[in-house]
């Protein structure tokens, strides 16, 4: 970039520092709290920028509107959805510029923390705002919300909204489960959002009354195929390697590998057909992949081990990746930012100008979350649902309101379980008795207020941690009382150690049984709302159960 020379006199430059000195004496000392708070909780990775703003936020403090009409509410939830990868938190690759825009008027939250590292007990905590803890709901084919307590969907219904959920109705978000309680209309959103029209129809058709959308993304998850205009956006170098670039290039592989696995003892799909059944449609297993032959496969397995073949899906993906091989994961890496911006530009960028043209943006609040992250070669991982690193639990949060037209940026601690009592605030909606989140409204009213959570939590059927500014300690849920605690729990400075490589639980014994006694009052404490112990479908094998309790996948 150029430079232009110019002459000032003597008596511009002594204004000039006089205003500098004026505004670095105002400033400092938020300019010194935001360093604090804000900088030295950045992501951390190896390959990946930390989360920072371009620019201090001064003081703000809002006073909301008291509109006639009430307000209405988009809420998006996209699956595996880190925060680091976004451009609005400074990811140096464009990923989100309609997510930008929005950001650029909205509540950015950069220390947003999952309450579990996987789908189902995280959502479950989104739309009912109880800790895994609370609601109990971990296992996919078995645990159920209990009737006791209301969903967001259910409380906005119930206060005159019309209601509406659009996502994938898999098995982490069976709407049998409790995700589908509440809604005047539920329909499936496709993973490529090749459907998106029905969600801007609803929009328009309802736009003269109070409504709610609530919408899952599930592009990002497993095989990383983005839409074919951003698949090669991102790829600067990288290997291949296995890797799949189209759904029917990776559909073959996945056919290989079904064939390969029933040959191996122990496998997941070992000793599922029949050999008789493989025998009389040879042409099914003649190892020539076609279109229609895994649907074949699924209708040749018997009814309580079908859902193998979906696990089977996950091992060939994770079989295509060497997390060991930096050039490969950066072509993941590159798929992985072209899913990212396929949803900012197929989904978020389609609603938000569906909303301005009904005339209804400036009445509507935008939230968007990720319902967890995933680990990209982090800790030589690619998945989720893996000890509660950073990179699974810390995702975006972005409130639009209408009455704000400046970006705000906050660093204080936020949690998936806010997000419910945070929105009921906002729209003047008394808070059910369940509530275990906080509201976030404080905040958003004057960004200099005292912080709401101290520390924020995370559990599943095994696991569970509690993260501070500073320490974040994850122990084993089976021993989390007993004397092998410190020798099966983790214990990181954040601050120090932002990769997570360091285990300080002998070397800080004193944070280790403070943060342990927190946590462990934490779980105690929280009322529990599970009316019985759920048993798995009858269609669900040993083998599979055995699995779910496990990784919570099956």
């Amino acid at each position: 970039m150029g430079t232009m020379g110019f002459k000032l006199s003597k008596k511009s430059v002594l204004i000039a520092l006089t205003f500098v000195f004026a505004v670095m004496l105002f400033a400092f000392p938020l300019v010194n709290k935001w360093i604090r708070s804000n900088l030295q909780d950045g992501v951390d990775s190896s390959r990946h920028v930390a989360v920072h703003w371009d620019a201090v936020n001064a003081e703000k403090k809002h006073v909301w509107k008291n509109p006639g009409d009430a307000y209405n509410v988009v809420l998006i939830t996209v699956n595996l959805m880190r925060v680091d990868h976004l451009s609005c938190y400074g990811y140096e690759r464009e990923t989100t510029p309609a997510m930008d825009a929005l950001a650029r008027e909205a509540f950015v939250f950069s220390n947003m923390f999952t309450n579990s590292d996987y789908t189902m007990p995280n959502m479950m905590s989104i739309i009912t705002s109880l800790f895994p803890v609370g609601h109990g709901v971990y296992d996919a084919f078995k645990d159920e919300l209990t009737a006791r307590v209301k969903t967001l969907g259910e409380i906005l219904r119930l206060s005159g909204y019309l209601t509406s959920w659009f996502a994938e109705h898999h098995p982490h978000l069976n709407t049998a489960v409790g995700f589908g309680r509440g809604y005047d209309v539920i329909e499936v959103l496709y993973k490529d959002h090749a459907n998106v029209g029905s969600v801007r129809e609803w929009i328009h058709n309802h736009r003269n009354q109070p409504f709610f959308v609530g919408l899952n993304s599930r592009s990002i998850h497993p095989p990383y195929l983005p839409p074919p205009e951003f698949k090669d956006v991102f790829k600067a170098g990288g290997s291949k390697g296995e890797m799949a670039d189209t759904k029917e290039e990776f559909n073959q592989a996945w056919y290989k590998n079904i064939l390969e696995m029933m040959e191996t003892p122990g496998s997941v799909m070992h000793e599922v057909i029949d050999d008789s059944v493989v025998a009389k449609n040879r042409e099914v297993f003649d190892g020539e992949y076609k279109p229609g032959k895994l649907t074949q496969i699924r209708a040749l397995m018997p009814k309580d081990k079908r859902i193998r073949l979906d696990y089977s899906h996950m091992v060939t993906f994770t079989s295509m990746i060497d997390p060991h091989d930096r050039k490969n994961i950066e072509y993941a890496i590159s798929l992985y930012d072209g899913c990212l911006l396929g949803i900012d530009q197929k989904l978020v960028r389609p609603i938000v100008d569906t909303l301005k043209e009904a005339g209804v943006y400036d009445k509507t609040i935008i939230v968007i979350t990720g319902d967890h992250g995933e680990s990209i070669g982090e800790h030589h991982y690619v998945g989720h649902n893996f000890n509660f690193y950073e990179q699974l639990i810390h995702v975006p949060l972005i409130i639009r309101h209408p009455d704000l037209k400046t970006r705000v940026n906050i660093a204080d601690l936020a949690q998936s379980v806010d997000i419910l009592p945070t929105i009921l605030d906002l729209l003047n909606i008394e808070q059910p008795f369940h509530v275990q989140g906080k509201s976030l409204l404080p905040l958003l009213l004057d960004n200099t207020s005292a912080p709401i959570n101290e520390y924020v939590y995370g559990q599943k059927r095994k696991q569970a941690y509690i993260r501070s500014d500073t320490w974040k300690l994850v122990v084993d849920r089976e021993h989390e009382k007993d004397e092998k605690a410190c020798h099966l729990a983790r214990l990181f400075n954040i601050k120090t150690d932002r990769g997570e490589s360091r285990n300080l639980c002998k070397d800080e014994p004193r944070v280790f049984r403070e943060m342990m006694a927190k946590l462990n009052k934490h779980l105690d404490a929280t009322p529990k709302y599970i009316d019985k112990e759920y048993r798995f479908l009858p269609g669900v094998d040993e083998k599979t159960r055995k699995r779910i309790r496990e990784t919570g996948y099956w």
